[in-house]
């Protein structure tokens, strides 16, 4: 699904890389 949005609209997408960016900050604490 956020591959398909990523396709979709690459504003999107950059947005979702910024909520992938917050994820692997918590992923590492």
């Amino acid at each position: 699904m956020i591959v398909k949005i990523l396709c979709d609209d690459e504003l999107l997408a950059e947005n979702i890389q910024r909520i992938f960016n917050r994820f692997n900050k918590n992923s590492e604490d």
